[in-house]
């Protein structure tokens, strides 16, 4: 029987703010999903016990893991050790800025003012 032990390394570019989220890391064998264990705050190992190392034909079962996405951060698998780093994303461009509506609104009120000049002319 294989026991596989499995470590994440947590890779921050900036302090943590709150509580770490929960990690779903799901073990392959040949391919094909056979558990999966969810790593609560904070917890970074974990081992999976008991996987038979042969098929039953006798070829070696090739073991591999994959972690859901984290938001925030980037995934890297190298065997059984997952890397996450924190990404910095960029400005999504939100802000409480009120001059683009006032913009907006002073083209529309010179666009009525046009028109109506051109109807007095008239």
């Amino acid at each position: 029987m294989l026991d596989r032990l499995f470590d994440k390394r947590c890779e921050k570019k900036n302090v943590w703010k709150g509580p770490s989220p929960d990690i779903t890391i799901r073990l392959y064998a040949d391919g094909v999903e056979v558990d999966q264990v969810l790593l609560p705050d904070g917890l970074t190992a974990h081992t999976f016990e008991n996987y038979p190392i042969y098929n039953v034909d006798g070829t070696e079962i090739v073991y591999t893991i994959t972690e859901d996405e984290v938001p925030g951060y980037l995934s890297e698998v190298e065997s059984f050790t997952v890397t996450n780093t924190f990404m910095i994303l960029p400005p999504t461009g939100t802000s409480n800025s009120m001059a683009l509506p006032l913009l907006g609104m002073m083209l529309a009120l010179g666009g009525i003012g046009i028109l109506r000049t051109r109807r007095i002319r008239k």
